[in-house]
């Protein structure tokens, strides 16, 4: 029961190191009773019926160790949760699927982002798997590219100072006096308003998902190599790169990391609750916590 209680505070939101002096118990002792009890629920996970995964890293602490997480995206549920951000962890996933019931070749599709090391591992490992580059990661990129225009013109520019985010914002979320300094803007420099409208006219093509929106891409990329805007041909560059994942993105649209963006900021809070953690599997079992939906042993109730 006292166990139970401990769990209970943890469930509860507070903190291990809260918990710890509530009970009058040191702070390591509470992690061992967390940790015990996480890991035989987390034994537990079937993973016969996985067919569709997400996975993305997280560290521990700003800048320190990182862990990757696998996530059930038709559950919603994390699944798997490894030291790593590189090939290895889909090594380990593959390993603990099959541990635990599931099937390589009952993994259709791996939502991810455009990681050499995820994609790597991920043909290794699932070969069968159709590979869908995140939609988030993706546009992310796109913006680094414009906001890398921007700051080549800012150079000589004055009227560009405190604006990054007036262009990367959707144009229909500014407020009115956003939205006539960007027109000031695109209109001022010609360079940033063929970036941005090639910005504006990348989000239409992945925002319809028409049946031609394969085609409407290629002539997209067409016109940004021939505007000739080097941080735009680059991410072009990089689009042509990673096509296969891309058209898998059209092609299945309801597959993507929207899901673990939701769960990270549940991780995110536990962090931040947490101010850090020092200790790799304390973290761990603490994602499996936050966001595994697991089903915990321990009473609940006296007799």
């Amino acid at each position: 029961l006292f166990e139970a209680y401990s769990m209970l505070l943890i469930e509860r939101e507070m903190p291990v190191n809260s918990v710890s002096r509530t009970v009058r118990e040191t702070a390591p002792r509470i992690w061992r009773i967390f940790n015990h009890w996480v890991r035989k629920a987390v034994d537990k996970i079937d993973m016969f019926e996985v067919h569709r995964i997400g996975v993305d890293e997280t560290s521990k602490r700003k800048g320190h160790n990182y862990i990757t997480q696998f996530v059930d995206l038709d559950t919603r549920k994390t699944i798997f949760v490894t030291d790593g951000k590189d090939a290895g962890t889909f090594e380990a996933f593959s390993k603990a699927l099959v541990e635990k019931k599931g099937k390589i070749e009952n993994i259709e599709a791996i939502s991810m982002d455009m990681s050499k090391s995820f994609i790597s591992g991920a043909l290794t490992h699932f070969p069968k798997a159709g590979i869908i580059f995140d939609k988030f990661h993706i546009f992310k990129a796109l913006n680094e590219a414009v906001d890398t225009v921007r700051k080549l013109e800012h150079a000589d520019a004055r009227l560009l100072k405190g604006h990054r985010f007036t262009l990367l914002y959707n144009k229909k979320n500014l407020s009115e006096k956003k939205a006539m300094e960007l027109e000031t803007i695109l209109l001022t420099y010609p360079t940033i308003g063929k970036a941005y409208g090639f910005k504006e006219s990348f989000a239409d093509i992945f925002n319809e998902c028409t049946k031609d929106s394969v085609e409407r891409l290629e002539r997209w990329c067409k016109m940004v190599e021939e505007a000739a805007i080097k941080p735009m041909t680059d991410f072009v560059a990089m689009v042509r790169s990673h096509m296969f994942g891309i058209k898998n993105l059209f092609a299945m649209r309801e597959v993507n990391n929207g899901i673990l963006e939701g769960l990270n900021s549940q991780i995110q809070l536990a962090k931040k609750r947490a101010r850090g953690f020092v200790n790799t599997e304390n973290f761990k079992y603490m994602v499996y916590f936050v966001t595994g939906g697991l089903k915990l042993d321990y009473p609940h109730e006296t007799l």
